[in-house]
């Protein structure tokens, strides 16, 4: 039995998860019931290997990314209390994303669930007319057919197991390479290039970050925050959005003071920006909003955004790599049936990343 490539990486995630919750009850109190949801997301993927299409930001982003941070939790010296900090931080970020697998398999249930009553609605009126069954004459003969009737029209529960099938399956886990214990200053070189495109756009886009948590000693719980940032409504685009354009005004407005007094302004605009964004993340170090198109990371220290792109022939590839006419590409597509002045609009994430984009030469 062949098995499909996101099938194998959800398979996979849920393996790495319960090897690691088997012998530390602290991670398997703060994952939660995410095995149990990749369980139900592995059952409907068997039953319909298309069904990803519904849920793509999870398989593109979000279950590489939670595979990383799992992998690097794993490095954590766990018989010393010199990490605490950050296993709070770690197992912070992990309760975030729990959500959005709840989400993710929410979404299938529900899928699953109106195409079940669809097929029987269907077949309900394709049926013929039932025949009157004459009622029976006694009480207790009549009280007997009652109960019987209570199973007539039960309908089959949706299986939360895979299958026996899953069980002699090899899966090859995604080569992430380990951390040492002190991390070190070669963390980027360390994962660039090898790890799959989300991680290494997150990282890449939070790179700053992560260097501010090495010398601050909290590496670990910085990049696991990054891999694993909070989910904004796109709504909320519009407040990230303003918080970057602030910055971008205020620093073409800097020409004309001295450089003393500029370098000041600059400094404080940073820390405005800084301030919006992290309120915004609750006090993580990157966020993300995700559309049907895009799933946007936006590090809240440098202000810098890019994207991985989730529907179109451009499935999987960052928003940062494309070249003018793929980007204009995914902008139509982004736009076609977008209004610049509904809130929940794709506009708001390409004017972020626009913005965002340019705060790589502005910091």
């Amino acid at each position: 039995m062949s098995i499909a490539p996101r099938h194998s990486e959800i398979f996979a995630l849920r393996v790495q998860i319960l090897a690691r919750s088997s012998d530390d009850r602290a991670f398997k109190r703060a994952i939660g019931d995410i095995a149990t949801d990749l369980l139900a997301i592995e059952a409907h993927l068997e039953r319909d290997p298309d069904c990803w299409r519904k849920t793509r930001a999870l398989h593109a982003v979000h279950v590489p990314s939670l595979a990383a941070a799992v992998k690097i939790y794993e490095q954590i010296d766990r018989s010393t209390d010199a990490f605490c900090e950050e296993r709070d931080a770690i197992f912070a970020a992990f309760s975030r994303t729990g959500a959005l697998f709840r989400k993710a398999r929410a979404t299938l249930d529900a899928d699953l669930a109106s195409r079940a009553r669809i097929e029987a609605e269907v077949l309900a009126d394709r049926a013929p007319e039932p025949v009157p069954v004459a009622e029976p004459a006694s009480l207790l003969g009549r009280a007997r057919a009652r109960i019987s009737s209570f199973s007539i029209g039960a309908i089959d529960r949706v299986s939360d197991t895979a299958g026996a099938a899953l069980s002699d399956l090899g899966v090859r886990f995604m080569s992430i390479p380990k951390i040492s214990g002190s991390i070190g200053s070669v963390i980027w070189e360390t994962f660039s290039g090898r790890v799959a495109a989300p991680v290494g756009i997150r990282l890449a886009a939070s790179q700053r970050a992560i260097s501010d948590g090495l010398e601050a000693g909290t590496g670990f719980g910085i990049v696991i925050g990054i891999l694993c940032p909070p989910l904004l409504p796109i709504a909320a685009g519009g407040a990230v959005l303003t918080a970057l354009a602030s910055y971008s005004d205020g620093v073409d407005q800097l020409t004309a003071a001295d450089s003393q007094e500029r370098e000041a302004r600059w400094v404080e605009l940073r820390e405005q920006r800084a301030q919006a964004l992290r309120e915004l993340a609750h006090g993580s170090s990157a966020l993300q909003i995700e559309s049907e198109d895009l799933s946007v990371t936006v590090d809240v220290e440098t202000g810098q955004a890019d994207a991985i792109v989730l529907s179109g022939p451009l499935t999987g590839r960052s928003y940062s790599s494309l070249s003018e006419a793929e980007r204009a590409d995914i902008q139509s597509s982004v736009l076609r049936d977008a209004d610049r002045d509904k809130p929940g609009s794709g506009w708001l994430l390409l004017d972020i990343l626009a913005t965002g984009a340019s705060a790589a030469t502005l910091n």
